[in-house]
């Protein structure tokens, strides 16, 4: 029968809850506490496997996700973690048989690329899966991946070849034809197929041999070859590998059809490139060198000799060599990761991030065609790699470099495209260079795209295991512990959450990405704008980096944030902390006036008039078209009982607002004034003013009536009749009692 709902929800809350504090035996015991409520839920077991799997209990935990797919069989999640689990184990072919699995779902659901990235995982474990590499290679093919897909086909010819099958090995190779009928690889499969030799899928790096003797054989070419030291996958070249062997055709093909080939420089180009093809390396280069001084000048003559001049340490001469590959857009690729190597070993962090990302852009943009999108990506990564100090970057150059070599180099860069692009929408350019040194697989992109996914719908527990599961694959990768400070914002856990952003923030700063981490801190100070901790700690590392505008602004907030809270005399420290700094930031005016009035309020608040109007004053001059400035000094001269400035006042701004023609301001400031300050005979005599110059002759003849009593009264005899003369002139319906009141007074 069913459980209790409430427990069972009180236990999962319980197991999220210690899995955010990473007390993982708790989280079990709670997990396993909602499963006893509810057996047939499939989030539970989800959850106490990822529990269970950072406690190491790796048999456990596969059980749990074992029974998560029998109950959710559509949901890819259980399996895609069972995969790992099972791989964690040794056990390969059960993990590959998982990734079809999770590839099979996500088809359903249209998705094709990642149901590519996991048919690719599988076969990385599994190489001999046949009905995987053929759905890889029609994929490929229908996605646009040309090259990928003519890899695939190789493979599948080596594997039916092995299995005895020559006549399907054969119609491989010709579907791979189909796509690229000049392939070297594919050229080369038909005739191993042919004759009876093994098929080759990649072609093995040739040996090193010792910068030293480069002179030896630039001296003897027939010299005979050094011993070479065992080869294999892993020695792969990279891109500059691949670049050499579209060079070599190129440049045979070039010989021939230029008709160079009986000339001096071609025919050292052809002995260049039989030594280079033999191993002889070293004198390959000093060939390829006599047919340049003859006049040999080709972009695949270029790459070759380049690419050959780095690998032996001539790193410079090889650089300006290798410039001659850049315009040939299929030798491109192989010129800049040359380069790049090259720049690395001269310790040019710069350049070597530059080149490196242009190569690596080439070759993912070779199987499908350019975006903008992706120059905008590539872009962000150059800005990020730009605010890295040389310590972090070389760190990242050498990941990227390891990155693009080896047995899997093709596929790992080809198939991060779509994973760039994901991150790049869900964390900003700053992590895709992070996302590329630490994740070769592609899964933490797709694995932030769920979290973000689950936070949206509220499911706080299951994004929070998301998150816990990408930093077990990829610990370094500080997105994935922002994403836990956000999932614990969004579960109203503040206080765990901003100790979560410091310790990112501080991470950042100890790899010596000071801007990186303040950004950090001022994103935080958006979620708790009253941390006043954390304004102080962004503070200092601004003032440490001299960022001084950002501190002046820095400086204001915390201010305006003691302000909001009351804290007057905090507010007024800080504030004048921010108006000493205001001249060596060059700060804008009006931050400056920000500042300055609410120093002035603070003056207000605790009754300090004079230094108040006098910091108002300041501000009209940084700021003289601010009537609200000039209005608030007119009532404080009042206030304070000096008429006479606050009528100069007055006037400044009744003659701002006449020439900004803003006629209708003066009555209404004017009539404002009056009814503040009705005894004030100067307000009564320039509003009666104003009257008559809008011929509103009543509302001038009771302004008027008002200021003849109080001229009166004040014992102003001589000024009073002058202003029952005006009335009189203006002659209002009762006139004869104006002249009454001037007889009276002995007119």
């Amino acid at each position: 029968m069913p459980g209790n709902r409430k427990s069972y929800q009180e236990a999962m809350s319980i197991g999220a809850q210690a899995a955010w504090d990473q007390e993982w035996g708790r989280a079990i015991e709670a997990y396993q506490r909602a499963i006893a409520e509810f057996p047939e839920d499939p989030a539970a077991y989800v959850s106490v496997g990822l529990a269970l799997l950072q406690s190491n209990r790796l048999k456990e935990a596969l059980d749990a996700y074992v029974r998560a797919h029998q109950l959710a069989p559509d949901d890819h999640i259980p399996l895609e973690r069972s995969a790992d689990v099972y791989e964690r184990l040794g056990m390969l072919d059960k993990a590959a048989e998982n990734y079809v699995k999770v590839a099979e779902i996500l088809l359903g659901r249209r998705d094709v690329q990642k149901a590519i990235g996991n048919w690719e995982r599988a076969t990385r474990l599994s190489p001999g899966m046949l009905n995987i590499h053929s759905r890889l290679a029609l994929a490929y093919e229908r996605t646009g991946r040309r090259k990928a897909a003519v890899r695939e086909y190789l493979t599948i010819a080596a594997i039916y070849q092995r299995r005895g099958d020559g006549g399907r090995a054969i119609q491989a190779c010709r579907r791979a034809l189909k796509l690229d009928k000049n392939n070297p690889q594919v050229l080369n499969a038909m005739h191993a197929l042919q004759v009876g030799h093994q098929v080759q899928v990649k072609e093995k790096d040739k040996p090193k041999i010792s910068r030293d003797q480069i002179a030896a054989f630039g001296a003897a070419p027939s010299a005979a070859k050094p011993a070479a030291k065992p080869t294999s996958e892993a020695d792969l070249k990279g891109p500059v590998g691949e670049a050499q062997e579209h060079a070599l055709a190129e440049l045979a093909t070039h010989l021939f059809e230029s008709g160079i080939a009986t000339q001096q420089s071609g025919m050292f180009a052809a002995q260049a490139i039989d030594m280079q093809r033999a191993g002889e390396l070293g004198a390959a280069i000093a060939a390829y060198q006599r047919a340049g001084a003859a006049g040999l000048s080709h972009p695949a003559f270029a790459l070759n000799l380049g690419s050959l001049l780095v690998e032996y340490g001539d790193y410079e001469t090889g650089v300006e060599v290798l410039k001659g590959a850049l315009r040939d857009h299929g030798l491109a690729a192989g010129a800049y990761f040359a380069m790049a190597q090259a720049y690395m070993a001269l310790d040019n962090q710069r350049e070597t991030i530059r080149h490196l990302l242009s190569a690596l852009k080439l070759v993912q943009m070779s199987d499908q065609p350019p975006a903008l999108a992706d120059d905008a990506i590539y872009a962000g990564m150059l800005r990020s790699a730009a605010q890295m100090p040389d310590d972090r970057l070389s760190a990242f150059n050498q990941s990227l470099l390891a990155f693009m070599t080896g047995p899997e180099w093709r596929k790992n860069v080809t198939q991060t495209r779509a994973q760039l692009r994901e991150a790049a929408r869900l964390d900003g350019e700053a992590a895709l260079l992070e996302m590329l040194a630490t994740d070769q697989t592609g899964r933490i992109a797709a694995i932030m795209s769920r979290i973000d996914s689950y936070r949206k719908k509220g499911l706080y527990a299951m994004a929070m295991d998301e998150a816990q599961y990408a930093i077990q694959i990829a610990p370094f990768y500080l997105p994935a512990h922002i994403r836990i400070a956000e999932i614990l914002f969004d579960a109203h856990r503040v206080r765990p959450a901003i100790q979560k952003y410091n310790i990112v923030a501080e991470t950042y700063r100890v790899r010596g990405e000071t801007k990186k981490a303040a950004d950090i801190l001022s994103q935080l100070l958006k979620m708790a704008p009253m941390d006043v901790s954390v304004r102080k700690k962004r503070l200092q590392w601004l003032e440490e980096e001299g960022r001084w505008l950002e501190m002046f602004d820095e400086y204001i907030n915390l201010a305006d944030t003691y302000y909001d809270l009351a804290d007057w005399d905090n507010a007024r420290t800080t504030y004048r902390e921010a108006e000493a700094l205001a001249e060596k930031a060059q700060a804008p005016a009006h931050r400056l006036v920000h500042l300055l009035l609410h120093l002035a309020d603070i003056d207000v608040q605790r009754l300090e008039m004079r230094p108040a109007m006098e910091i108002y004053q300041r501000i009209k001059k940084l700021a003289p078209d601010d009537e609200r400035t000039r209005r608030i000094l007119i009532d404080m001269h009042y206030r304070v009982g000096n008429g006479a400035n606050a009528l100069t006042e007055l006037d400044d701004l009744l003659r701002l607002y006449a020439r900004q023609r803003e006629i209708d301001k003066i009555t209404e400031v004017l009539e404002e004034l009056v009814t503040l300050h009705p005894d004030e005979m100067g307000l009564r005599s320039r509003l009666a003013r104003v009257y008559q110059q809008q011929r509103r002759l009543p509302d001038a003849v009771r302004q008027l009536d008002a200021l003849g009593e109080l001229q009166l009264e004040a014992g102003l005899r001589d000024e009073a009749i002058q202003t029952i003369r005006t009335i009189v002139a203006m002659n209002p319906p009762d006139r004869q009692s104006y002249l009454q009141l001037l007889q009276q007074l002995g007119q």
